[in-house]
């Protein structure tokens, strides 16, 4: 996605969350304190001749975008969410989440990278990944069994949605502009999308036809027009 969107003039950075790619092997700071310092320095990175850079994050880090951004808004022109949200609230559901992402650490220390990603690959969350061309789908698949498997355990125990706290009551004080993005057959996000619209003070929402929670895959052409678009606009 970097070549396409720098094809539309988005120069990019970027870095790789605690646990994930060439953070992988990282064994402390596996949380959001760690991932804000990354975070912090990308932008420091991205920042031109003193013009703030737009923000991106997917999912998880999309949540860890929406945290730097409200702790250090003037740093950012623009925010940009993809299938994220705020964060839950609820004690009970929280506490759910904290215990689903233990069980897929387990099975990331128990059963290696190779069964972790079979099992992963087969959530429906990402079941419109199952439509892509064979060769991207293999492509995807050894970029997910190149992970640590530790990396990985540490980020869904340091950076889950259970762990980290929620901000959406912080969300009216966010006076950046924010564009979401989500899949309109990930109908969970659908609804947060809305949510995020009505909290935020100069957010909206796209919705992608014919793709689900990961965008950015599954219709590629469109999230780069929405992207680029925001970048040379809003986000100016």
């Amino acid at each position: 996605m970097r070549a396409a969107l720098e094809a539309h003039g988005v120069r990019t950075v970027c870095p790789d969350l605690p646990g994930h790619g060439a953070l992988g092997s990282v064994r402390e700071g596996v949380d959001l304190d760690g991932a804000l310092e990354v975070v912090e320095r990308a932008v420091a990175e991205a920042t031109v001749d003193g013009r703030p850079p737009v923000l991106a994050g997917y999912s998880m880090g999309g949540r860890i975008a929406l945290h730097y951004a409200l702790s250090a808004a003037a740093s950012i022109r623009g925010l940009i969410l993809e299938s994220a949200s705020a964060g839950m609230e609820g004690r009970e559901e929280r506490a759910a989440r904290r215990a689903w992402d233990a069980e897929w650490a387990a099975v990331l220390r128990g059963d290696g990278i190779a069964g972790f990603v079979d099992r992963w690959e087969a959530l429906p969350l990402f079941e419109g990944l199952r439509r892509l061309p064979e060769a991207e789908r293999n492509a995807l698949r050894q970029r997910r069994l190149a992970a640590d498997p530790e990396g990985l355990a540490s980020a869904l125990e340091g950076l889950g949605t259970g762990v980290l706290p929620s901000v959406r009551e912080a969300l009216s004080g966010l006076d950046v502009p924010t564009l979401i993005i989500v899949g309109q057959a990930d109908e969970k996000y659908v609804r947060t999308a809305r949510d995020l619209v009505a909290l935020l003070p100069r957010a909206r929402s796209v919705v992608v036809p014919r793709s689900g929670h990961v965008v950015h895959l599954e219709a590629p052409e469109r999230w780069v027009d929405e992207v680029s678009g925001f970048v040379a606009t809003e986000g100016s």
